[in-house]
C-alpha cells in the first residue's frame, strides 16, 4: 500500500480507553498513520506538543513524520493535477 493512512476520530471511546489522547496519537503515528483525525475540543494542543517534542528529540520518529509528510504532499499534488 502506497497511499495515505488516515485515522478515524482519535477521541473514539476505543482509542482513549487505552490512554491519553497524546499517547494514543503517538502510537498511531508510530504504527504508520499519516493523518490523525482529532475531533475533540482542545485535543489539538496536547497532541501537537507531544508529537513536536518527539520529533525534536528522536531522529527515528522525525524520519517517520517526514515519510508521512511526503505521502500527504504527494496526495495533495496528485489531487491538484486531477482537479484541473
Amino acid at each position: 500500500f502506497r497511499g495515505v493512512v488516515v485515522t478515524d476520530s482519535m477521541e473514539a471511546r476505543a482509542s482513549i480507553a487505552t490512554g491519553a489522547i497524546a499517547t494514543v496519537s503517538e502510537r498511531a503515528v508510530r504504527a504508520g498513520v499519516d493523518l490523525l483525525l482529532l475531533t475533540g475540543r482542545g485535543s489539538y494542543a496536547p497532541v501537537y506538543e507531544r508529537l513536536l517534542e518527539l520529533a525534536r528529540r528522536s531522529p527515528p520518529f522525525r524520519a517517520r513524520v517526514r515519510e508521512s509528510a511526503a505521502r500527504v504532499l504527494a496526495l495533495k499534488a496528485g489531487g491538484a493535477r486531477a482537479s484541473r
